[in-house]
């Protein structure tokens, strides 16, 4: 069964009700985030089959393993997730885009290191893997919040990159500007998540540097100044990869009141008149927003997830 450009299975439209697809899905690169979406796509019932393509060694992973492209044409998917180094995106998109059509392909964000021509880049849906736009909080802010006539609103993502995966951060990807890292692309979501929330940005002005003693050759401290297109409404971003306390907030200043937003704690705090009103939100769990993600994707005739355009605008924003 294929997934068309309309979103139709068996002649029949998705809509808004998941039905069952026996899908088959092609996960190219199964590091990190290869891994996480698999454990969710192993127990969806659409799923039919699962083949990763990967130079790791088969014993080393947990489904099928395809060895060439094509080996992948002959598996013949449905979706494709591409996992890769980001420098690889680009070259894993083409490939894909001259041998099918009519699938979806979600790619794990940033979109490429650089920007890259979308009209070679109609025959398949293409989604960007920014998830937190399936964070509670996110969700909150876009359905159930007024943010129109904001002032002003300050990002802010400090955190460690030696603590994020169980490897050496020196030879992850990150740590390698040829490979597209660098907390610039790297933390993009949060520029993502804001176009969602606030509408097209527009950049003022951006730096990057290396400054801390990390053994890395990719930046480690990014800004960014953005305003809303059209309005007066600034953005300023602030990202690191060398803060002893992890941050990932957003603080939404209007002309009589602070919205304060903590991501990890999933807690938004609303300042007026001297008051403040705390909102708990249910907690955020990775994987959960992969797989809403991915259930959005196949289930939705209009989903919310990231398309290839708006993975774009963020390269234009970040690099």
């Amino acid at each position: 069964m294929k997934l068309n450009g309309q979103m139709w299975v068996n002649g029949m439209s998705l809509g808004k009700q998941l039905k069952k697809s026996n899908l088959k899905i092609v996960i190219i690169g199964f590091g990190s985030i290869g891994s996480k979406h698999y454990c969710y796509l192993k127990n969806r019932p659409e799923v039919e089959k699962i083949a990763i393509l990967s130079s790791r060694p088969k014993d080393e992973l947990p489904d099928i393993k395809l060895d060439t492209f094509e080996d992948v044409k002959k598996f013949d998917p449905d979706i494709f997730f591409i996992c890769n180094q980001t420098s690889k995106h680009e070259s894993e998109l083409s490939r894909i885009e001259k041998n099918f059509s009519n699938r979806v392909i979600l790619i794990e964000k940033p979109l490429s290191n650089k920007l890259i021509n979308l009209d070679l880049y109609k025959q398949n849906r293409y989604f960007v893997g920014y998830n937190l736009r399936y964070h509670p909080l996110i969700d909150f802010l876009k359905n159930d919040i007024e943010l129109s006539g904001f002032v002003k609103a300050e990002i802010s993502v400090q955190t460690d990159l030696r603590k994020w995966r169980n490897t050496d951060y020196k030879s992850s990807y990150s740590a390698k500007s040829i490979e597209g890292g660098g907390v610039a692309l790297d933390l993009s979501h949060e520029v993502d998540y804001c176009r969602y929330l606030f509408g097209d940005l527009d950049k003022i002005f951006s730096e990057k540097r290396k400054i801390s003693n990390l053994e890395i050759d990719s930046e480690d401290q990014f800004s960014l100044i953005a305003k809303v297109s059209d309005e007066e409404s600034l953005l300023n971003f602030n990202f690191s990869y060398f803060s002893q306390k992890e941050e990932r907030t957003i603080k939404i200043y209007f002309n009589d009141k602070l919205i304060h937003c903590d991501l990890i704690k999933s807690s938004i705090i609303e300042v007026k008149n001297g008051q403040e009103k705390m909102i708990e939100l249910v907690a955020y769990v990775q994987e959960g927003t992969l797989e809403k993600q991915f259930v959005d994707i196949i289930s939705s005739d209009i989903p919310k997830a990231a398309t290839i355009t708006d993975g774009q605008k963020v390269l234009e924003l970040v690099l």
